[in-house]
């Protein structure tokens, strides 16, 4: 296991623990009492990479909505440019495809 510290946006910080999937799966109950005090997130790596993230609920609700706004906002803009005539409309096929290719290119940010 490794452990870091990072500055969460909500003053204070934020633990970040790393975790082999072998030695998650020993110790899921601690993960998750680490986790549901809500300073803690856990990374579980299989084959040395990142494979999951453990976060608490409440922190999964808010990431949620941030995605849900980031896509109203998204579509919203497609709107104003369709209306505006800055843009052709187009199909539902390539409009999925433009956004997950736009969410494909910040998932790394």
């Amino acid at each position: 296991m490794s452990i870091d510290k990072i500055k969460s946006n909500v003053g204070g910080c934020m633990t970040v623990k790393t975790f082999k999937s072998d030695e998650a799966r020993l110790k899921l109950r601690d993960i998750l009492d680490d986790v549901l005090r809500g300073d803690t997130e856990v990374i579980i790596e299989r084959y040395n990479k990142p494979s999951a993230v453990v976060v608490n609920y409440e922190q999964w609700q808010a990431l949620k909505r941030q995605q849900y706004a980031a896509l109203l906002a998204q579509a919203k803009q497609v709107s104003a440019a369709i209306a505006s005539g800055k843009t052709d409309t187009i199909s539902h096929e390539d409009l999925k495809r433009l956004m997950l290719e736009k969410r494909a290119a910040h998932v790394g940010d």
